[in-house]
């Protein structure tokens, strides 16, 4: 994809929610909530689409398939509007950062599932990703490093030459210079940014209930919902959403094409990344991690302090 292709891109975000993105962002701020709305809020490619099926079957109680999908309660895309239309406890997702979330999230005190993952598992995710899209044709894994290593996100900046979506160059990568209510400019460039605005956001808003859960550790939740599950309907639950099951499922739901199940249900496996990272790659990352562990306390877990730890992380 080229510059040359800019416009196209343009109209494909406009199909999909009709709003200029700086308005969606404003409608957002504006949304009115129910008591019993539900946010996941994650960065890309950290177990979304996953989590979003099990939060859906907990607070549902049942372990069966619905036809509730993520996209509907997508608040990034979606129109505000149709939201309306969901059925309660509605279960929204989002890539936005957290202060971009609807305003009566602290009146109501609206609760939170924050879900992270590996920083190395996100990049090899973000890659395949991308590749598997076809709309990046000169895309290598090296140059989504660059994205976890440096402050400036050089892979987002290469990204406005070469287009995946609209939805990535406004939204998700936050660079628009036109001002929306409560958003840090650049509060979401890359997964560190990500992470420092989640820590600050609780920080200052200690009244919203967040549950922090990583990838790797998907447990804990219906505690938090506070959804008394029986342990059968647990085991029911948690086999309904095998990584395998789930990828058959939603994949079926799409209409066909095997690039949906390739782009959003790869593996699943926690440690895939050592299958596709150099060990260099792998030093840049977890030195990137190290170094700004200090700020963030979600990140700490994923940086070995020596090669034993390693071996541990390795095995997880």
């Amino acid at each position: 994809m080229s510059t040359e292709d800019l416009p196209r891109c343009a109209m494909q975000w406009k199909r999909r929610h009709a709003d200029d993105p700086d308005i969606h962002i404003k409608k957002i701020h504006n949304m009115k909530l129910r008591d019993d709305d539900i946010f996941l809020c994650s960065f890309p490619k950290s177990g979304t689409h996953w989590v979003w099926r099990i939060l859906d079957m907990v607070v549902n109680k049942s372990s069966e398939y619905s036809h509730r999908v993520v996209d509907a309660g997508f608040l990034d895309q979606q129109h505000v509007d149709s939201m309306e239309n969901m059925a309660s406890p509605r279960v929204m997702s989002t890539h936005l950062p957290l202060t971009a979330l609807p305003k009566q999230v602290k009146a109501r005190r609206t609760k939170l599932v924050h879900v992270y993952r590996d920083p190395k598992a996100v990049t090899v995710s973000l890659y395949f990703q991308w590749k598997t899209s076809g709309k990046v044709n000169d895309i290598t894994m090296e140059k989504v490093v660059d994205a976890f290593n440096t402050e400036k996100a050089l892979l987002l900046q290469r990204l406005r030459r070469h287009v995946v979506t609209w939805y990535i160059i406004r939204v998700i990568s936050m660079t628009s210079s036109i001002p929306r209510p409560n958003v840090k400019m650049g509060a979401n460039k890359n997964w560190f940014h990500w992470m420092d605005q989640v820590a600050e956001f609780e920080r200052n808003h200690p009244e919203v209930p967040i549950f922090h859960v990583s990838y790797e550790e998907l447990k804990l939740m219906a505690d938090f919902l506070e959804v008394p599950l029986t342990r059968r309907l647990c085991q029911e639950i948690s086999e309904a959403v095998s990584f395998s099951r789930q990828r058959q499922e939603e994949n079926k739901r799409a209409g066909g094409p095997a690039t949906f199940e390739k782009i959003f249900y790869r593996k699943g496996e926690i440690s895939d990344w050592k299958n596709h990272l150099t060990v260099a790659q792998r030093e840049r990352l977890d030195k990137a991690v190290r170094d700004r562990a200090h700020k963030c306390p979600f990140s700490a877990k994923y940086v070995p302090t020596s090669d034993n730890d390693a071996d541990a992380l390795n095995e997880c």
